[in-house]
């Protein structure tokens, strides 16, 4: 994670909504950041399973920011 704060500025971390079933949460995102001197933007989802009030596991899932929707 060190090296990973040294390269990247996260400057923006917008989250849109927020799920949850049982154990699982499901979180909406939308991320945007500076690594390498080079800006990144997307949308994100994680799933996130809980077990006894602790993070079992996290999944994460990136798509593109802008999206084609030709049926509006």
């Amino acid at each position: 994670m060190n090296h990973k704060f040294k390269i990247q500025t996260v400057t923006q971390w917008d989250i849109k909504n927020i799920y949850r079933e049982k154990s699982v949460f499901t979180v909406e995102w939308f991320f945007a950041c500076t690594d390498h001197g080079k800006d990144y933007k997307f949308d994100g989802v994680s799933l996130i399973t809980f077990k006894d009030s602790r993070i079992m596991e996290i999944k994460e899932f990136e798509s593109k920011s802008t999206h084609y929707r030709p049926y509006q």
